[in-house]
Parts: structure tokens; C-alpha cells; sequence
């Protein structure tokens, strides 16, 4: 494995420094993933689960890109090993997680989660769907949540001394 990455980024990237790349790729190891959960690994997983908080659209575009991927290519892997049950299984687990993290975006603009219901109304429903969790989220805090961009107390410098 470390040879094809080596040899692909070593076409794309050349005259960049490979061990920092290679440290990069390697650096998340889904054994340590799972042998130590900790609070942060726990809350991304939770975040494509539950459908609390509010998520900026950047994110959600990202997180829906990277489900769509891994639902894919682990449907195919199912459907090979378990036929059409295995493939279902991950269809299933990617509309649940979609649902989640629309719902997240959806609050962003201080929608409600049952927003999404909007979408089985053909043609315009889809279309209205698609406007609002593209559109700009609210500023500040809503009953859902405080800004995900907010960048209140970011870097503050104290130059009294």
C-alpha cells in the first residue's frame, strides 16, 4: 500500500516533501480510533448520527461528499459479501446519516429538522430543500445552538503586562 502511495504522490506532488505527506495519510489509524475512543473521535461519530447542533455549509458539503463515498463503496463491498442485503444495510445507514446532517445544516438557518419532509412534494420540494441548505446561515446563536463559524474569544491577547 505505502508503495502506491508513495509512487501517486510522488507523480502529483513532486518536489514536495513526502514523509509529510506520507505522516498524513498514515497519521489516523482506525484501530487506535476505536481502541481509545475519546471525546473528540466520539462526537464526530455522533455528529453524522444525531441530529443536534447546528453545521456550517462548507461542513455539511464535506461530511455529505465523504458519507456518499463511504456508503458507496461499502454497499458495493456488502453486495458482494451479502447480496442485496448487505448493499441495502449501508442505503439504509447513509439516508439516516444524510437525514442527520441536513437536519444539523437545516438549523443553521433555524429551520426545524421536519423541514426535510418538504422533499417527498414533487419537483418544488426538492428544489425549496435544495435552496435553503445551500442558503447563508443565521449569525449569532439560535434555540439550536451556537454559530459554527463564531469566533468569539478566538484569540484574545492580553498586553496589560
Amino acid at each position: 500500500m505505502e508503495i502506491f502511495v508513495r509512487v501517486f504522490f510522488s507523480y502529483f506532488f513532486e518536489g514536495k516533501n513526502f514523509a509529510a505527506i506520507r505522516n498524513l495519510i498514515f497519521e489516523f489509524s482506525p484501530l487506535e480510533f476505536c481502541a481509545r475512543p475519546n471525546r473528540k473521535n466520539m462526537d464526530l461519530v455522533m455528529s453524522y448520527v444525531l441530529a443536534h447542533g447546528r453545521v456550517a455549509r462548507a461542513t455539511w458539503f464535506y461530511r455529505l461528499i465523504g458519507l456518499i463515498l463511504v456508503c458507496t463503496a461499502f454497499g458495493m463491498l456488502g453486495k458482494y459479501v451479502a447480496g442485496e442485503t448487505g448493499a441495502t444495510l449501508f442505503a439504509a445507514l447513509f439516508v439516516w446519516c444524510s437525514c442527520a446532517i441536513s437536519t444539523q445544516r437545516l438549523h443553521d438557518i433555524g429551520k426545524s429538522g421536519w423541514s426535510l419532509l418538504f422533499f417527498l412534494i414533487p419537483v418544488f420540494g426538492p428544489i425549496w430543500l435544495f435552496v435553503q441548505l445551500t442558503s447563508k446561515g443565521a449569525e449569532g446563536s439560535n434555540r439550536y445552538g451556537k454559530d459554527p463559524l463564531s469566533r468569539q474569544g478566538y484569540l484574545t491577547v492580553n498586553i496589560a503586562h
